[in-house]
């Protein structure tokens, strides 16, 4: 989801028609999904 939103570059709207799930699913998944790596990156840089 990430890849196509990000590097292929589609629109939330055409992720969702790519992946067949509703636009609101594409926008939560994408908004946890980034949330996650933020941390990762944080406890990464504590070490």
């Amino acid at each position: 989801m990430l890849v196509l939103r990000f590097v292929a570059d589609l629109s939330e709207r055409a992720t969702a028609e790519a992946l067949q799930i509703p636009v609101g699913t594409i926008k939560s998944r994408v908004s946890r999904a980034l949330a996650a790596i933020d941390l990762t990156e944080l406890a990464q840089e504590e070490l």
